[in-house]
């Protein structure tokens, strides 16, 4: 009972070519993640006043009701910020797991929720875009999203894993 206890404790050990592979997309993602963030297009544009969005999904419903074709160049903007968002967050688990070691799947999407709220709060005092509730919540998708990732990559992990007779292990536990 205790060698089970200390396997299921024990980090998985990555080869030289998964650690290589793992710190290439984790440095990947954080420098698009950051360049996101800070650096696109229009990020720094100057607000009058600082902006704020409380109620989810109104400017979004509001824009799609108003629009008769949705072809129109601004509406790939809408399309761009929903996925956008979601995608920005799929990664943000996996990062969180593979670099940082988290396990915890509800330790994982806490941080994940609180990342993309800071950032929110972030966008607001430094006036930098829209604080909106509808990137809250399109991130924590993106890291429901990601979740779901990983769950299928340590079942994938583990099936691969696994010794060819599962009787016998089973029979020495």
């Amino acid at each position: 009972m205790g060698k089970r206890r200390n396997s299921i404790r024990t980090p998985p050990h990555y080869s030289t070519a998964e650690r290589i592979i793992y710190s290439c997309l984790g440095i990947f993602y954080i420098s698009a993640f950051v360049y996101v963030l800070f650096f696109t297009q229009n990020r720094w544009r100057y607000f009058p006043k600082r902006n704020f969005n409380l109620i989810l999904f109104r400017d979004k419903i509001q824009h799609w009701q108003t629009r008769a074709l949705h072809t129109r160049p601004e509406n790939v903007e809408l399309y761009k910020d929903i996925i956008g968002n979601i995608l920005l967050f799929i990664p943000f688990p996996l990062f969180l797991f593979f670099f940082f070691r988290i396990k915890n799947f509800s330790r994982l999407l806490v941080i994940s929720i609180a990342a993309s709220f800071l950032i929110e709060s972030l966008q607001y005092l430094l006036n930098v875009g829209v604080a909106d509730v509808d990137d809250l919540v399109l991130n924590t998708i993106g890291s429901l999203l990601g979740l779901l990732v990983l769950a299928a990559i340590r079942k994938l992990r583990r099936n691969n894993h696994q010794p060819a007779d599962h009787w016998q292990v089973a029979d020495e536990l």
